[in-house]
Order: C-alpha cells, then sequence, then structure tokens
C-alpha cells in the first residue's frame, strides 16, 4: 500500500498536509497532541495500525496544525481552531459522510465536530480519551447531546 503525502490551505490560509490510504467509507484519523504523517508511517507498529484500517476504509490522516508537515505558525491552540481545521479538510475533501476516529487529544476535536454536523458523521470511534489535560465537562456534555439526539450514533454508529 501507498502513502502520499498532500497538502491544503484552509479559508484563513493554514497549509494542513493530509495523506489518504485504502478505499471504502472514509475514515478520518483525528490526529492527538503532536502528529507527523511521515514519522509515524516509518514506524512499523503505526504503519502495520493504518494499513488494518486502510483494508476497509479510506483512511484520511492528517498533520495537527503547528505539527510535522502543517504550517507551525500557530498561536492558538484551542479546540476550535482544531475543529475549523477538521472541517476545512472535510470540505476539501467533499465528503458527505464519513467515519471519525479520536485517539488521544482527538477525541474531544471528533467529539465537537460530530456535534456541530451530526448527520454527517457515520460512526464516532473514541479511544484513549485524553482528560487530563482539558476540561472534559464541555466535550461530556456534548458528547451527551449527541447520545441524546440520536442514541444510535453512541451505540453503535447506524
Amino acid at each position: 500500500m501507498g502513502h502520499y503525502t498532500q497538502f491544503f490551505t484552509t479559508p484563513d490560509s493554514v497549509r494542513i498536509a493530509y495523506a489518504t490510504l485504502g478505499q471504502g467509507l472514509p475514515l478520518i484519523y483525528v490526529p492527538p497532541f503532536l502528529s507527523h504523517l511521515t514519522l509515524k508511517w516509518e514506524s512499523p507498529w503505526f504503519r502495520s495500525f493504518n494499513e488494518a484500517l486502510a483494508a476497509h476504509f479510506t483512511l484520511i490522516r492528517y498533520d495537527r496544525y503547528g505539527c510535522g508537515l502543517s504550517d507551525r505558525n500557530r498561536t492558538d491552540f484551542s479546540y476550535d481552531v482544531d475543529v475549523r481545521i477538521l472541517a476545512a479538510l472535510v470540505d476539501h475533501l467533499r465528503l458527505r459522510r464519513f467515519a471519525l476516529l479520536g485517539i488521544s487529544d482527538g477525541g474531544p476535536v471528533a467529539v465537537h465536530y460530530a456535534v456541530q454536523h451530526p448527520r454527517r458523521v457515520s460512526h464516532l470511534l473514541l479511544y484513549s480519551f485524553n482528560c487530563k489535560a482539558w476540561d472534559p465537562t464541555p466535550t461530556v456534555e456534548l458528547l451527551l447531546q449527541l447520545m441524546r439526539a440520536d442514541w444510535r450514533v453512541g451505540v453503535n454508529g447506524r
């Protein structure tokens, strides 16, 4: 399987690196606190993990704004910025419906996006949700709102 890094520019002129792999339902891997597409691809563990996902999905990974191959001149480190970057990627790729995978600090970003765009997110997968570096209350409240609106999203994503 090949790994090809591409770039897009957000409406507010931020250049973001992303890569796609595989085919099937799009699955966006929301990056954790630090990311680097090239370095992670070179790691045997991460590479095999990504290839396993790509065997069933079109895996879309991207470098967080301020990290890796993306623009590094970031000064605002709020989750709102990360949600806007994710939304810009979705718009750039013209995705109508897709799954989100949020690992660690990617979890709150995935939750916030899913609450703002519940009809676009087919599945919300959260793993090792990081609660130490941020106040989880707003994100947990949003997650509860999402589950109340459509319990199937919280249970199995259908």
